[in-house]
């Protein structure tokens, strides 16, 4: 048995890796070697976080999401190129692929999506 040098006869035990058994797997899931390995590089590689600094930067995102946006002619443009642009990548890539054609049940859900997107197209269009 090829065992790692870090790994102890408990860990070798439970560990179902290439390393440990021969197979010809990555490591399994669950493997505790692996978990133990990758918890300490994690906690090796922490910070000190100065609590100062912390709370510093939540008051700053506080003061952002307090200010409104004004919206402009601009914005609604945007949102309009934005929907065209989601409407025809549904319609060119879900609504025109052949599961979509052969399949109602599918076909109608991206039907009624592509029809709520139209919907918010037309509202935006009226508020520009």
């Amino acid at each position: 048995m090829n065992k790692p040098k870090e790994m102890n006869s408990e860990q070798a035990d439970k560990c179902q890796c290439i390393d440990c058994y021969g197979t010809e797997s990555m490591h399994a899931v669950g493997c505790k070697y692996m978990k133990e390995m990758f918890e300490e590089r994690v906690q090796s590689n922490l910070p000190e976080v100065d609590p100062s600094k912390v709370m510093k930067l939540q008051e700053g995102t506080d003061k952002i999401k307090s200010k409104k946006i004004k919206l402009d002619n601009f914005h609604y443009h945007e949102m309009l190129d934005r929907l065209h642009v989601v409407m025809s990548m549904i319609d060119d890539h879900l609504q025109q692929h052949p599961v979509a054609k052969i399949e109602t049940d599918i076909k109608d859900l991206i039907s009624e999506a592509q029809d709520k997107l139209h919907e918010a197209y037309q509202v935006t269009g009226n508020k520009y």
